[in-house]
């Protein structure tokens, strides 16, 4: 994905850090910065029980119930097609990573760049310190990629390669605004 030069470059540094895993983490903050305590920033932005787990990379990223809420609902909305394949967990797990599509399907780079804008917008929540919704961090995603979709045409083809719902309803005037 460094490739991509249509991404702008908070994306593109957010994904060279996601993949080389490191991106800032409190637990990693915690060893540098005064009265950080390495605890997940959105688990205390949602108040999720008593004591706050770690925030790690699998955390952060996939365990953590802000995200997991999130996640659920981005790939319900985006990839109905695929709820008989996402039921294992493993799949799921592909996808959300690494864009990887059912067997029959290689990667498609409009749906790998869609995957990590969404965990880029929520990530860039959670270092302001938000506490958002889902609709509110769909549509944040839904601006992020018509900027990138305008000046990457090479996605534009991409997309078009596809059946699934995120490929079919893009085009509509307004996508993801009907929430």
């Amino acid at each position: 994905m460094r490739n991509f030069s249509f991404l702008p470059n908070k994306i593109r540094e957010f994904t060279i850090k996601f993949y080389g895993n490191t991106l800032g983490l409190n637990s990693r903050l915690k060893h540098f910065v005064v009265n950080n305590d390495g605890r997940c920033t959105n688990c205390k932005l949602n108040e999720m029980g008593p004591v706050y787990p770690e925030e790690t990379m699998d955390h952060f990223f996939w365990s953590c119930n802000t995200m997991a809420n999130y996640r659920v609902k981005f790939l319900e909305k985006c990839f109905p097609e695929l709820n008989a394949y996402l039921v294992v967990p493993l799949n799921q797990k592909g996808l959300w990573y690494y864009g990887c599509l059912p067997e029959n399907e290689n990667k498609n780079q409009f749906i790998t760049v869609s995957l990590t804008v969404f965990k880029y917008v929520v990530w860039r929540a959670k270092l302001f310190k938000r506490k958002r919704g889902f609709n509110s961090i769909f549509m944040a995603w839904v601006d992020q990629m018509q900027s990138i979709i305008a000046a990457g045409h090479a996605l534009i083809g991409e997309k078009n390669k596809l059946t699934y719902a995120i490929c079919r309803n893009w085009d509509r005037i307004g996508y993801g605004r009907d929430t």
